[in-house]
């Protein structure tokens, strides 16, 4: 017996929700306000600057003991280690995929997506033309 056929909409939600799966609730919905306002801060960053700070943030959150923590809640007391902290790992998480909603299709994470929809002047310009029916 053939499963049935799912339609784009259903296999994007579905990836969301399988995204959401262990993620702490308190890092979900930090993330959930914080995205969005690295999105606004970067809205008019070329794209050629948003790339190279992209790059830098990889560096960051790929080395950070911070994100360990931040990932982690039972690692979150104790003494803090050299290095990054947990707060700046995780703004180069949330800035990191505030940069990511830049990108064709925006991103997932956590049971949560966020994309920037390009507005094209062709778009404005019909959006704000005169109904030619009206006239």
């Amino acid at each position: 017996m053939a499963l049935p056929e799912r339609t784009d909409e259903e296999l994007f939600r579905s990836r969301i929700l399988e995204s959401a799966r262990n993620v702490d609730p308190v890092l979900k919905a930090c993330l959930e306000l914080a995205v969005p306002l690295w999105v606004e801060r970067h809205q008019t960053t070329s794209p050629e600057a948003r790339e190279k700070r992209a790059q830098e943030l990889v560096e960051i959150t790929a080395f950070s003991p911070g994100i360990a923590k931040m990932t982690e809640p039972r690692l979150r007391p104790g003494k803090q280690r050299k290095g990054q902290t947990m707060a700046e790992a995780f703004n180069a998480v949330a800035e990191g995929l505030g940069l990511l909603a830049y990108c064709p299709g925006g991103v997932t994470w956590g049971g949560c997506h966020w994309e920037v929809v390009p507005v094209t002047e062709d778009l404005l310009v019909r959006e704000t033309a005169p109904d030619p029916v009206a006239l």
